[in-house]
């Protein structure tokens, strides 16, 4: 399947669908996080700064995301992880997995923060610790989350 990857900035009309996709995956983690509250968000990455990107793949259908945001911790979180770029929000419409799509979107950020000078980007999963572990990164710590455990990786790029 022929795809690209772009900015959500260059194709707006995707964030009303890209919003559903992300209230179905993440409404269980996010209860109180509304349909309009992600359209909101969404609309947060039209603008023309390196952080926070949205990155979508698409051909004539969307078909995937992956964001790129500074996160702004607390202040007794680890001073390595305070304010690091963190990646977020991959997601691959069902139908689209298993095709490398969401490797493409996770290899594309890491390009784009390499780029950048970005010294290394962190994530947090709760299940797909191998999928990363397969493209470098590693376990940084681990937590717990809403009764789960919560693995917060990271990614050196420098």
């Amino acid at each position: 399947m022929r795809y690209e990857i772009s900015n959500l900035e260059r194709y707006p009309q995707f964030i009303e669908l890209l919003a559903s996709w992300h209230q179905n995956q993440w409404f269980d983690s996010s209860p109180d996080i509304s349909l309009d509250d992600r359209i909101e968000r969404l609309n947060q990455y039209l603008q023309p700064d390196f952080m926070p990107s949205m990155f979508i793949a698409h051909n004539e259908k969307l078909l995937g995301s992956a964001a790129l945001i500074s996160r702004a911790l607390d202040k007794n979180s680890d001073n390595k992880i305070r304010k690091a770029p963190w990646l977020t929000n991959v997601y691959v419409e069902k139908a689209y997995r298993g095709q490398g799509i969401g490797i493409s979107l996770v290899e594309y950020i890491i390009e784009q923060a390499r780029v950048q000078q970005v010294e290394s980007i962190f994530l947090s999963t709760h299940e797909h610790t191998s999928f990363y572990q397969k493209f470098g990164w590693k376990t940084f710590k681990k937590t717990t989350h809403q009764n789960k455990t919560l693995v917060i990786m990271r990614n050196q790029i420098r």
